[in-house]
């Protein structure tokens, strides 16, 4: 604890930087940010305790960034960080990951469009990562780009037709593991059934295209019926239900319910309830086939002036080809505290519980202890 004080006062510090917005033009504006923050991990590479040791760390991050704005309501914005990463006892771990996205919205009225981009540099702790050996605990680095657009067009007074396209390519950094590029489709009609609630059958199409060791590519669909909108005024979001339909080019193919729920439930002004539930086919990093199913929820309410409580809890279950099923509980709670209008500070507490099958360091236990600092000018 002696050294999270440490971090907390260097965080101070470093968080009275001053930042600024600058109008380059009419139209343009560049806006500074910047996050510097200090971890407690008392498992940072995810260790068992048995087969891998636990080891802890404090963590500290200083995260600059800018963002340009292109038009007066933010019709395109570009984003751009860099997290610096520093482990107090474990250096050889230290790193710098680079992170740009890039999005821009149009509404005419009757045809409203987006698209996105970006690109990030990712690292995860994970019990197995380290030289690709099983059993021996590292980071797990990768590259992730991805680049999409929706557009939806006013059929009736009632009723609405939307299509889009997501591209998504992960680039691992160990040889042993399967890089991806996930092409996805989504087709969907919107019929207005009350106020601004729509009904939405939906198909969605998905090409998933693997690297070796994988050795099967898979086609997905998912055939829906589901709402969207305001099902009153405090509840809103989108659920679907229908079945997932997945072809193997090597294997066999296979079938499921399919689950879509994203709620958003406003209880008071101040207080608001978030809910989510997934159920769907996927791939391992080694480029197995998977059936994870996950349900979420959230809260988040106003303790005081200025001052916001969160909370969260997480819960997924991963089915593996290789008679293997993962169970994995995440929960934390957070408090944010926004002393200025371009500055905040939030202190925070996750706690993740993994359980395998397989058992050994496929299992494990993780607690983490965050406080960071904000700016946004």
């Amino acid at each position: 604890m002696k050294k999270l004080a440490l971090g907390s006062l260097a965080l101070t510090a470093l968080a009275g930087t001053s930042f600024a917005a600058f109008s380059l033009t009419d139209d343009i504006t560049l806006r500074l940010t910047g996050d510097v923050g200090v971890v407690y991990d008392d498992n940072i590479q995810l260790g068992d305790g048995t087969v891998n040791p636990k080891v802890d760390d404090v963590i500290f991050n200083f995260k600059p960034g800018l963002t340009l704005e292109f038009g007066k309501k933010g019709l395109a914005v570009f984003n751009f960080s860099e997290n610096f990463t520093r482990y107090a006892d474990t250096a050889n771990i230290n790193t710098d990951l680079a992170s740009l996205s890039f999005r821009s919205t149009l509404d005419s009225g009757k045809t409203t469009a987006s698209v996105n981009a970006g690109f990030s540099q990712l690292n995860a702790n994970t019990p197995t990562a380290t030289g690709g050996v099983s059993g021996v605990p590292g980071l797990l680095r990768r590259d992730n780009t991805t680049a999409g657009g929706n557009v939806k067009f006013t059929i009736s007074e009632k009723s609405n037709f939307g299509v889009g396209v997501t591209y998504d390519k992960t680039d691992y950094k160990l040889a042993t593991l399967a890089d991806s590029q996930i092409t996805t489709v989504p087709i969907t009609y919107f019929q207005q059934i009350s106020g601004k609630l729509y009904l939405t059958p939906s198909i969605r199409y998905r090409k998933t295209q693997l690297s070796a060791p994988a050795t099967s590519d898979f086609s997905d669909y998912y055939y829906s019926v589901g709402l969207d909108g305001e099902f009153d005024p405090k509840l809103s979001g989108n659920l679907s239900v229908g079945l997932n339909k997945r072809q193997a080019q090597v294997g066999k193919n296979e079938s499921s319910v399919g689950l879509d729920a994203n709620l958003t439930w406003k209880y008071t002004p101040k207080t608001t309830f978030g809910f989510n539930l997934k159920n769907d086919f996927g791939a391992s990093s080694v480029g197995a086939s998977q059936k994870t199913l996950s349900l979420g929820a959230n809260a988040s309410t106003e303790l005081a002036t200025k001052v916001t409580g969160s909370a969260n809890v997480n819960y997924s279950s991963t089915r593996y080809a290789a008679a293997r099923e993962d169970k994995n509980w995440r929960f934390g709670f957070s408090v944010n505290w926004a002393l200025y209008d371009y500055f905040s500070v939030s202190a925070g507490y996750d706690y993740t519980d993994n359980s395998s099958t397989l058992g050994g360091a496929n299992s494990y236990s993780d607690n983490k202890f965050t406080i960071t600092g904000t700016v946004r000018y």
